[in-house]
């Protein structure tokens, strides 16, 4: 009946419904005077010292996780698969829920991340590790611009880290 209800959802999965909804048109400043962040621990971490539990935990900032499609190394066949982005590590799993990663990259070891027009797939970008080039496509352009963006400011504050594309 047209009322619609305002969530907002984080990494514990826990629903905030907001009373007020965030505007739509708001101008973002180019530079922060500070930054505020807030995170989440587990039972553990709070009965440790502050600091400790800081370095400790799994604190993330800019994750993402959602289904993709990725060429296969050997067959060449396309399979989608639930992929996770989580500190500097992006991770896919067969299926959404699965505890067992197929495969974790490394972000360190990314040497290249661009558009990639040779496979004939929409919304494709390709990964490039010295091991392997993955080939990776969404269901539409923003989210291949989201995960392109994502992996790239990921890839830029690992350790010692430069990618060429960035």
């Amino acid at each position: 009946d047209g009322h619609v209800i305002k969530v907002l959802g984080g990494e514990s999965g826990i629903l905030t419904q907001l009373r007020y909804p965030y505007p739509r048109d708001i101008v973002e400043p180019g530079m922060y005077e500070s930054v505020r962040l807030h995170a989440e621990f587990s039972d553990q971490a709070a009965v440790e010292p502050a600091e400790q539990a800081l370095r400790n935990s799994q604190l993330s900032i800019a994750t993402k996780s959602g289904y993709m499609t990725k060429q296969g190394a050997i067959r060449k066949n396309w399979k989608t698969r639930w992929f996770t982005l989580r500190n500097n590590e992006l991770k896919y799993f067969k299926k959404r829920g699965d505890e067992k990663a197929i495969r974790t990259i490394d972000l360190s070891h990314v040497e290249d991340i661009e558009v990639d027009t040779s496979k004939g797939k929409r919304n494709c970008f390709r990964l490039v590790l010295p091991s392997r080039t993955y080939y990776i496509y969404t269901s539409t352009g923003n989210e291949m611009e989201d995960w392109m963006e994502m992996i790239r400011w990921r890839k830029r504050m690992s350790p010692g880290a430069s990618l060429a594309a960035s």
